[in-house]
């Protein structure tokens, strides 16, 4: 998932792979604000591991109590566990 700006809930974001979840190209995730609320602070550019969990509204959750984390340098042993995944690239679902 690449992060882009946002405070609290997040727009939608561009997702590359999936290993459980909806097969879209993208999706809402939300998250605090950072600080006292535990949001994870996503920077715009940069590619992520995401874990989220189904929330309210049938929205997705996450938060810095999660094992979210850039996808290169620190995701690399979650990403090699999770294995390949489901590609999502090529799809619509804007």
């Amino acid at each position: 998932m690449r992060g882009e700006p946002h405070a609290g809930h997040a727009p939608p974001q561009r997702v590359h792979t999936v290993w459980k979840g909806p097969e879209a190209s993208r999706v809402r995730v939300s998250t605090g604000g950072g600080d006292g609320d535990c949001g994870y602070h996503f920077i715009v550019g940069v590619t992520y591991l995401v874990f989220a969990r189904q929330g309210a509204w049938n929205t997705l959750q996450t938060n810095i109590c999660t094992r979210a984390k850039r996808a290169s340098g620190e995701a690399v042993d979650d990403l090699k566990a999770l294995g390949p995944g489901t590609p999502v690239t090529g799809r619509h679902d804007d």
